[in-house]
């Protein structure tokens, strides 16, 4: 096969032309730049290049006019520095390196140096693979890799599916590109080579399941995915026999394989519960190695199979903590694709039941949370309160529940207010402990970070500094009416008992007005809340959002006459306090006030000095 058609035709047609060529490659290639400047005339003669339109010239500077024939120009210019180098291994490692950087400066990736090896390997017949041996056994014995000698692995690799090589001689090969920037490009060569015939698979696995180094044995499952395209029936065989063997690494991949194995047609239902039949029977007796691969096999089944849906159920009861990380993991994985099924909620919801999850869990688990949002947000805030529940409260803010999920609470936030809203008002209506401490954070998290607003579709995080302007969270009226007065009076103390923040307290007690049914008892207490509670210790702030409250269009009448009554006994308070006359023994004395005064005064004194000095501005 010729790699390089045009270099090939303009040299036999058009031979001065191709000299001009020539040059033009090798100026590109040292500069790294796609024009060089122009040579003088008794240096070169670019003039048959140009007039045959090969070559363009703008501005003193000449470049290739097609692109292709520059890749062949540069590719023979490569080769030719790749032979003259070939008996000096370290030269010979480096040049691929120049090679790429030339590529990647004139932006065509690594089409370059793959076709120096496919032209080395056509025409000039050499050893490639003796010589990535070679240069890998180099590198390896060196303290300190030369990373930039590593590009030839990749271009080798790249090159490999059309270079005519023996897979005795590429095998061998293998473990040392194992060790490189392009050692992962080995699953997929493995594969393909598989795919080509019955004896390519044969003959790489059959090396790979008795290798000595794991990282090669685990070739072999490669090798089967590329025997099932057109063997299913014998991969399948092969990986049965697998599971059966004493090596751990070999069950492994037996296990593996045979969880993400098709079973697309009515034929292969057989095949899925043979599967199924050698998976229960590892199922009894625990081993980390080998359970972890199954928990992965399963979750891969589970839309195949009702049975492996199941048996998934029963591992998210487990109490081990290994299975447990390795189950929210392969749930974190399987989000985007199996969220909407009712195996992987029922999962999710047998997993949280049981408190213990570690911080790499609770992120596994806000992923999945959030994606059963899009469709289902009932059963997104069944899984929070069950993580609720059986969460750790004295752990301090920075474990606090809604910073260890915040995606879920934020997306809950954003587009599901109502039933955040909802469940925040069951939630301080129960009698448990642990959903009060749970609501309490969700209401400080939301007013320690930036608030959601909609924008001519444009979503964005703002900074609200006042109660009016935020997205309050507030008691639900569907949750309300269903609650009796007294209930209702419960949750009004747990508010007051457990929410801090004076940006939330006032929208949530005046909230609890929406109810159907009109209780003057309730109006009386919340009436007593502001003006004994939040207006006596916070009387600018709170009053200031109930005074705003009041112009507001949506304010109703009962909460016009809470606040009115509200801030007529504050106001009434303050206003009394004032008239009393200050207690002698509270008066600081004169020498006092005018060593106050006068400590200010020299405090102002000497930040007005340096300000003076910091100032680039003169006075």
């Amino acid at each position: 096969m010729n790699f390089t058609p045009h270099w090939q035709q303009i040299r036999q047609i058009y031979p001065e032309a191709h000299a001009s060529l020539q040059w033009a490659a090798g100026g590109i290639y040292q500069q790294s730049k796609e024009t060089v400047p122009i040579p003088p005339i008794d240096e070169v003669d670019l003039s048959p290049g140009l007039e045959l339109g090969f070559l363009r010239s703008d501005n003193g500077k000449v470049g290739f006019s097609d692109p292709a024939v520059r890749h062949d120009y540069l590719v023979r210019y490569a080769v030719n520095l790749v032979i003259a180098a070939w008996d000096e291994l370290e030269n010979f490692a480096s040049l691929f390196y120049e090679i790429y950087r030339c590529s990647i400066r004139i932006n065509v990736g690594s089409q370059i140096g793959v076709a120096v090896l496919l032209v080395l390997n056509s025409e000039y017949k050499k050893d490639l693979v003796g010589r990535v041996a070679e240069v890998g056994r180099l590198e390896t014995s060196r303290e300190k890799r030369n990373k930039s000698r590593e590009k030839i692995y990749e271009f080798f690799c790249d090159a490999l599916p059309e270079l005519d090589l023996k897979l005795e001689s590429l095998v061998d090969v293998f473990e040392l590109i194992f060790q490189t920037n392009a050692g992962h490009k080995i699953y997929s060569i493995v594969e393909n080579l598989a795919a080509h015939s019955q004896s390519n698979a044969d003959f790489i696995y059959n090396k790979f399941v008795v290798a000595q180094e794991p990282r090669i044995v685990s070739l072999a499952f490669y090798a089967l995915r590329g025997l099932a395209k057109f063997n299913p029936d014998e991969a399948h065989r092969r990986a049965l026999v697998l599971t059966n063997s004493e090596q751990s690494i070999l069950r492994q991949i037996g296990i593996a394989f045979l969880g993400e194995f098709s079973y697309e047609t009515s034929k292969q239902s057989d095949l899925l519960q043979a599967t199924l039949d050698k998976f229960n029977s590892f199922k009894g007796k625990f081993n980390v190695e080998t359970d972890l691969v199954l928990l992965q096999a399963y979750g891969n089944l589970a839309n195949k199979s009702d049975e492996a849906a199941a048996i998934l159920v029963e591992f998210a009861s487990s109490q081990n903590h290994v299975v447990r990380e390795q189950l929210s993991n392969m749930l974190f994985q399987k989000a985007s694709e199996a969220y909407s099924c009712s195996w992987y909620k029922e999962v999710l919801l047998h997993l949280v039941q049981i408190p213990s999850f570690s911080t790499e869990m609770l992120d596994s688990l806000d992923y999945c949370i959030n994606y059963c949002l899009k469709n289902d947000p009932k059963t997104a805030l069944q899984l929070v309160e069950f993580i609720a529940l059986g969460w750790d409260y004295s752990s301090g803010e920075q474990a606090s529940l809604p910073k260890l999920i915040d995606s879920t609470f934020i997306e809950l936030h954003n587009n599901h207010l109502n039933a955040l809203n909802s469940t925040i008002t069951r939630w301080f209506a129960s009698h448990n402990k642990q959903l009060h401490l749970a609501g309490s954070d969700v209401i400080r998290f939301f007013n320690s970070i930036p608030v959601h607003e909609s924008d001519d579709d444009t979503t964005k995080l703002v900074h609200k500094k006042t109660a009016k302007n935020r997205r309050s969270i507030t008691l639900n009226k569907e949750v309300l009416d269903t609650l009796d007065e007294q209930t209702v009076v419960w949750v009004l103390y747990r508010l007051a008992g457990y929410i801090t923040d004076i940006a939330s307290l006032p929208a949530l007690l005046l909230s609890a007005l929406n109810r159907e049914i009109y209780s003057l008892n309730i109006a009386s207490l919340i009436v007593e809340f502001f003006s004994e509670y939040v207006l006596y210790n916070h009387p600018h702030d709170a009053g200031d959002y109930l005074k705003s409250r009041m112009k507001d269009d949506d304010v109703t009448e009962a909460e016009l006459n809470v606040i009115q009554e509200a801030l007529n006994r504050s106001e009434a308070y303050f206003d009394a306090r004032q008239k009393l006359p200050y207690l002698k023994e509270l008066k600081p004395s004169s020498q006092q006030t005018y060593l106050l005064q006068l400590a200010k005064w020299k405090q102002q004194d000497l930040m007005m000095k340096k300000a003076e000095q910091n100032s680039v501005c003169p006075c």
